[in-house]
């Protein structure tokens, strides 16, 4: 007998399968191979899912890319908000408990250099239209501003800085107002964009007018210098005394009047204070 040759066996045939549909795929990163290296590709491996309506539907992977972010502002952005805020609130609390005491006595210098702009006979019809407790004090800053030329432009500065500071007070109020409508970091970008620092350097001139003025026989007493022991006190006021009087020593050219008056004068002199 002859030993026949056994005949070879066909090769299995090679198909590619395409997966189920309920089947997915999910990386294996850095599987050990056998010889205890790390893979260096990206392998997958095929989890069964049942197909979905089946009565043991499950649901389906989630994946760190389709997962939401958190909504709302973070942790972090509150905190810088709170932060901002309550700066900007000091802020404007220090500058009107400076600027509100001061704002009659710049009204009086005010309404004093507008009657030192106009003719002599202009000027003393609109200081007869005033009230008569008003004219003295009008009458003697008006005089002071006339014999002192350096003085009259200190004046006019001071009233200038006067109104910088209350407007820039003004634009921090609304601000403030404005982002505490919107959601951090939105209400800090748009608070951060009127500095504080400006904020604060505009109404750190009006706490030295006692300074500018220092000497004047008039001015000098309404805005008086500070006491060592009061430096956080506004220039020319007092804590206990009504700051819309001038101080006893200067009484002779009369009270300033009351806010209220003011706010009817704005402009246009001659009209009277209007009745309670």
């Amino acid at each position: 007998m002859t030993d026949e040759p056994e005949a070879e066996k066909p090769a299995p045939e090679q198909t590619t399968e395409l997966p189920d549909p309920g089947t997915r795929r999910t990386p294996m990163i850095g599987r050990l191979a056998p010889d205890g290296h790390t893979d260096r590709f990206v392998r997958f491996q095929e989890l069964e899912v049942p197909r979905t309506g089946s009565p043991d539907a499950t649901a389906p992977l989630v994946t760190p890319d389709d997962m939401e972010p958190p909504s709302g502002p973070s942790d972090a952005a509150i905190r810088a908000w709170v932060l901002l805020e309550g700066q900007a609130e000091e802020v404007l609390k220090v500058g009107e408990r400076i600027c509100q005491p001061v704002e009659t006595k710049i009204n009086a210098i005010r309404l004093a250099m507008d009657l030192f702009a106009r003719t002599r006979h202009e000027a003393e019809e609109r200081l007869a239209g005033l009230p008569p407790d008003v004219q003295p004090l009008i009458r003697a800053l008006l005089g002071r501003a006339a014999s002192n030329p350096r003085l009259a432009r200190q004046m006019q500065v001071a009233c200038f800085q006067y109104s910088d500071a209350t407007r820039a007070l003004d634009a921090l109020r609304e601000r403030l107002k404005r982002a505490g409508e919107l959601e951090p970091p939105a209400s800090t970008v748009f608070l951060e964009a009127l500095p504080l620092p400006k904020v604060r350097g505009k109404y750190y001139i009006v706490t030295n007018f006692n300074v500018t003025f220092r000497g004047d026989p008039l001015l000098g007493k309404l805005f008086p210098p500070r006491s060592p022991n009061k430096q956080t006190a506004p220039a020319g006021t007092e804590p206990g005394k009504n700051t819309t009087e001038l101080p006893s020593t200067a009484k002779a050219t009369g009270p300033i009047p009351e806010a209220g008056f003011w706010d009817t004068v704005r402009g246009k002199l001659g009209r009277q204070k209007p009745k309670s």
